[in-house]
């Protein structure tokens, strides 16, 4: 078994770069997890920037070459694609603690926030509060959202860098909609506390989103326990796969809250006859920008072969 923290002091000792020059490079330290050989990056640099855009294992890019061969020579089928969709879903649901059918699969993090935005259906005297330490774009949506429909936007401001449940309290309050965060902030790293906040924005009737992108595959997390409501993530960061595929996570409860926008020939759970169909009623349907139609299947490939989904679950499962 590995702790944890022997795993960040290997990792970091393995990360030790004595010389700068490719031909003579060295690194000290081991391989303990068994991972190094999956990830060329480690040959040219001590990289060292996956808060940003991560490197992939060599596993991830076989699975999408393998799948772009196919399609040159004998392509997938559309059975393979779907279950190669929710073979991630599943993976995805069990590194976050939620079940699969909480879990949809989007095109980017910020399509997560713009779900929950449309469904709650905010309008004037409604508010909704999330803090400076944010991403951009929930800004731009918040501002549209101002503008378009009079919902009052609270921006708390953080305190030496912190954002703490009990700064948001001072502006949550009855006709609060949604509390928003970047679970980790990308401005320096702040990491939220959601179970607070979760309480917080229950107590007074409203829920708790999170943007997971810097947080999801490097720091623990069960929604179940924290009691989240909402989450999107992306995958090109922490969980080592590339971009055009995004997580997003709806407690059960709340799926009747968030009312699919376009439906599509993957909704279809059963054929009734008449040209009338039963259709999904999880997320599948309920998070439906991506899982009506055509996905990117190479995306979801790469996905379900790096994220924790197979590498970083296997990791996580020897610590103690």
């Amino acid at each position: 078994m590995v702790t944890r923290r022997e795993f960040i002091g290997s990792v970091s000792a393995a990360a030790v770069v004595t010389q700068l020059t490719p031909e003579s490079q060295v690194v000290t330290g081991g391989d303990p997890l068994g991972v190094r050989g999956d990830f060329p990056v480690v040959e040219e640099v001590a990289y060292l920037d996956s808060a940003y855009i991560a490197p992939s294992p060599t596993p991830a890019l076989e699975a999408v070459q393998g799948f772009l061969d196919a399609k040159t020579r004998i392509p997938v089928s559309l059975g393979a694609m779907v279950e190669e969709a929710d073979a991630a879903r599943r993976k995805f649901a069990r590194l976050i603690g939620a079940a699969e059918p909480e879990i949809g699969l989007l095109y980017a993090t910020s399509e997560g926030e713009n779900v929950v935005a449309r469904a709650l259906d905010p309008g004037p005297g409604d508010n909704i509060v999330l803090d400076d330490l944010h991403f951009q774009t929930s800004y731009v949506l918040y501002q549209h959202l101002a503008e378009a429909r009079g919902v009052e936007i609270r921006i708390v401001p953080n305190r030496d860098g912190t954002a703490t449940a009990e700064a948001f309290a001072d502006h949550v309050d009855e006709r609060t909609r949604l509390v928003s965060v970047a679970w980790v902030s990308h401005q320096n790293g702040y990491h939220h506390d959601l179970a607070s906040l979760a309480r917080l924005a229950h107590e007074h009737g409203s829920y708790l989103y999170a943007d997971a992108v810097q947080g999801v595959g490097m720091l623990d997390l069960d929604v179940k326990e924290v009691g989240i409501d909402f989450l999107a993530t992306g995958t090109y960061k922490w969980l080592l796969a590339g971009h055009g595929v995004a997580p997003f996570y709806v407690r059960e409860e709340l799926l009747e809250v968030v009312a699919p926008d376009r439906y599509g020939h993957l909704h279809v759970s059963e054929e009734l006859g008449g040209h009338r169909y039963r259709l999904y009623d999880d997320a599948r349907i309920k998070l439906s920008f991506r899982e009506g139609g055509s996905q990117l299947r190479a995306g979801v490939a790469l996905f379900n072969t790096a994220a924790e989904i197979d590498l970083l679950l296997d990791v996580t499962s020897g610590w103690a």
